[in-house]
């Protein structure tokens, strides 16, 4: 999930900076660019036991050390695993609830 995290952010940045352009590339300038500040959620609803809440890195899948970090937060949305969320999320816990029917 991390990995595809970073190929979404590096298309959702490419395509913040093309509209950024002002007549020439913005990224060559000597000041700083204010990007938006990315949080990364991830829904799960597989089949397999996963916790209500879990995070991954990027640098786990790292054959070695790096300076890139990506962090996803993983939360299971299937009917039953997070009722906190549920209970404060009404389309989730509807979502949660179509997708158990679908199931059984």
């Amino acid at each position: 999930m991390p990995l595809r995290g970073l190929e979404y952010f590096s298309t959702l940045y490419n395509n913040y900076i093309d509209k950024a352009k002002e007549g020439h590339s913005v990224l060559y300038k000597s000041s700083l660019i204010h990007i938006p500040t990315p949080h990364y959620y991830v829904f799960y609803n597989g089949l397999k036991k996963q916790p209500a809440e879990t995070i991954l890195h990027l640098s786990e899948a790292y054959s070695g050390n790096g300076d890139i970090e990506i962090t996803a937060h993983v939360i299971n949305v299937n009917k039953g695993e997070n009722p906190q969320l549920a209970a404060r999320c009404r389309p989730l816990s509807d979502f949660s609830e179509f997708v158990y029917r679908v199931r059984n």
